[in-house]
């Protein structure tokens, strides 16, 4: 987790990164009850979280809260819908791999990208997707840091 923490460098990737390692007890991974907005209100504008929802064959995404800078940046609030239905197959499948290895790993994930919102594909942004586990272990929800990068800043 040390080089994953290197590679965030803005400061509001660092503080929820940070708050959300201090949730952590006994090397288990904290859950959603464990997350106090009150602790953290400059981050929520920028806030999305997932439920985890385990059909038969795979995994899926269901969006369940999307912070107002989020529905900004992506054009649309789709609240309750399912990840999977926000995109193109492509982008879906590369997506959905990356949420897939952190609800199965509980494991973080950074990366940077551009947006796969139609009409949007040239906003490039940076995401934090954290796991959270009600029983510390079994990844339950996804939440997630979104911030819109300034057009030189991107790879």
């Amino acid at each position: 987790m040390d080089s994953l923490a290197a590679q965030l460098s803005h400061p509001m990737m660092r503080r929820f990164f940070d708050y959300w390692g201090g949730k952590a007890r006994d090397g288990r991974l904290p859950g959603r009850q464990d997350i106090d907005p009150l602790d953290i209100p400059e981050l929520l504008p920028h806030i999305a979280m997932y439920d985890v929802v385990r059909d038969a064959d795979r995994l899926r995404f269901r969006i369940r809260l999307l912070g107002t800078a989020n529905v900004q940046l992506m054009g649309s609030d789709c609240t309750g819908e399912f990840l999977d239905e926000q995109m193109n197959a492509q982008d879906g499948a590369r997506v959905a791999a990356s949420y897939r290895s952190v609800a199965e790993e509980g494991r973080p994930h950074y990366w940077r990208s551009f947006l796969v919102t139609p009409g949007r594909e040239h906003v490039h942004y940076e995401r934090l997707l954290l796991p959270l586990a009600a029983d510390g272990r079994t990844v339950d929800v996804l939440v997630a840091l979104f911030l819109a990068l300034e057009p030189d800043a991107g790879d």
